[in-house]
């Protein structure tokens, strides 16, 4: 049910003349003219809002919506506010409000999909966003500013929080809570960005997504309030970074722990920096990569000032990485560098192992970091041994000499070089439900004794696109997809191995 709470007089402005406006009910409200309002004269708001509304979700008709009071605001450029109580069984649409405020009393849920649209300065506080089986149902942004204190977003079928386009996203006030989301926990996308801090991401199918351009920025304080991140339990990646970036305001004593996601804790394809009360730790890793917590991919990674990643960090595909940027930090699991990737290392680092293949290489630029075992050159890739050179010019024959007596027989020569044999054609299905964007794999094991030759897979859902297909190791064929669909899909995934027992 929506009301108004009434206020005292207005003062207005009528040609030349100041004119005292009565005060009425919502229906009364929205033949003002609020916008006339003499600025910062006390007798414009009340309780600091032009107009402070309230709806009763229970009350049955159009009475208990909240698009109700909005269509009842006179001027959207607020300050406007409206109090929502019961649970929210219908849309909502922000088109087009400056400097609204809407908040929840005790228990106050929205059911169905939120939209905020061409607005600014939207500020979500104390209320439940419980998405459980609504199709397409999200928090959606688009052109729009909004800022969420003390929000629970959770159990949308798809990404629990959309940054669309020119949007930004902020957190403030009390702790908020992003959980059980089948896609993303937060997908920021085409110029938009996301500054996230005072919150917990859980248990969705990845935590933070940024791509084509949206940025993230993970912070531990709001306005000099300690303000801790907690990402952890998601079924995917913890945080990835795909043709988007990554800053970090860490500088407080909040910790900001990306933790016990089942793959990555942090993957970039695209740029990040990273610095701070930062730690990432029991992270799974993943089947391409292996079992990391930090992996950059054909991207930029600056990483220092105190962050501690437990369990290894590695640099692929002609990636750049600097660490220890703006102050030292602690590596331990190792850090791997390989195909064509470089690092630079600064300032008193601790790393327990550095490795390199034969493309790709580290320098110590102030030779200050602390390193276990280091296997990377300083001045280059090693680069792969060359061929032979070519034979050496023969010298001339001399006279043949008298025969010599036979000599004793020799004993046996060493066993010749081994044979395939025993080919078998081993395969693996694996059934698989995956929101969108998320990956599954299926794994083809060999038979004991016998090694992989080959093999390939497939999917019966056309929206899985396989993404790898190789043998992670001697006895097994990986067979990975990603669904590429923008909602849920289910289908079986299939690898093939062709494996044989090597025989004398």
């Amino acid at each position: 049910m929506v009301r108004a709470r009434f206020r005292p007089a207005c003062w207005c402005l009528a040609s030349v003349a100041f004119v005292l406006c009565a005060v009425g009910t919502v229906a009364a409200q929205t033949t003002i003219n609020q916008t006339s309002c003499i600025p910062g004269a006390a007798g414009c708001t009340t309780n600091g809002f032009l107009q402070d509304l309230a709806v009763d979700c229970s009350a049955a008709g159009a009475a208990g919506r909240i698009n109700t009071a909005l269509s009842s605001i006179a001027d959207r450029n607020g300050p406007n506010r409206i109090t929502v109580s019961g649970t929210c069984n219908a849309g909502v649409n922000i088109v087009g409000f400056n400097g609204l405020t809407i908040q929840g009393s005790a228990g106050a849920t929205i059911t169905r999909p939120f939209i905020v649209l061409n607005s600014r300065s939207i500020a979500l506080k104390s209320m439940t966003f419980n998405f459980d089986g609504v199709f397409n149902g999200s928090l959606n942004l688009n052109d729009a500013g909004v800022a969420l204190d003390g929000v629970t977003v959770q159990s949308s079928p798809g990404d629990g929080i959309n940054v669309g386009l020119g949007s930004n996203l902020g957190f403030s006030g009390a702790p908020s809570l992003i959980t059980g989301n089948g896609g993303d926990g937060i997908n920021i996308g085409v110029g938009s960005r996301a500054n996230v801090a005072n919150v917990t991401i859980s248990n969705n199918g990845r935590g933070i997504k940024a791509q084509n351009g949206g940025s993230l920025n993970l912070s531990n304080q709001v306005n000099g309030v300690d303000a801790p991140v907690d990402i952890s339990g998601n079924r995917n990646a913890g945080i990835e970074i795909e043709g988007g970036s990554l800053t970090t305001g860490a500088e407080g004593p909040a910790l900001i722990r990306i933790h016990h996601n089942g793959e990555l804790g942090l993957v970039v394809s695209g740029s990040a920096n990273v610095e701070g009360h930062i730690q990432f730790d029991n992270n799974l890793g993943d089947p391409l990569f292996g079992v990391f917590q930090v992996v950059v991919f054909a991207g930029n990674l600056v990483i220092g000032r105190g962050v501690q990643v437990q369990g290894g960090l590695a640099a692929e595909l002609n990636s750049v990485l600097l660490i220890g940027d703006g102050g030292p930090m602690t590596i331990t699991g190792g850090a791997r560098l390989r195909d064509g990737s470089i690092a630079w290392l600064g300032g008193a680092n601790t790393i327990d192992t550095l490795n390199c293949d034969t493309t790709s290489w580290a320098l110590n630029l102030d030779n200050l970091s602390t390193i276990g075992t280091n296997t990377c050159p300083s001045t280059g890739p090693s680069g792969t041994q060359g061929p032979p050179g070519p034979a050496g010019v023969a010298g001339a024959t001399g006279p043949q000499g008298p025969a010599g007596a036979p000599g004793a027989t020799g004993s046996q020569g060493p066993q010749g070089v081994p044979g395939v044999s025993g080919r078998v054609v081993v395969t693996s299905s694996s059934a698989a439900t995956l929101a969108p964007g998320a990956s599954g794999f299926a794994l083809a094991a060999c038979p004991p004794g016998k090694v992989i030759f080959g093999g390939g897979g497939q999917a019966t859902n056309p929206f899985f696109t396989i993404q790898v297909s190789t043998p992670p190791d001697s006895v097994h064929w990986l067979v990975r997809v990603r669904n590429m669909a923008s909602d849920t899909q289910t289908g079986a995934i299939q690898a093939l191995g062709i494996c044989a027992s090597s025989t004398p």
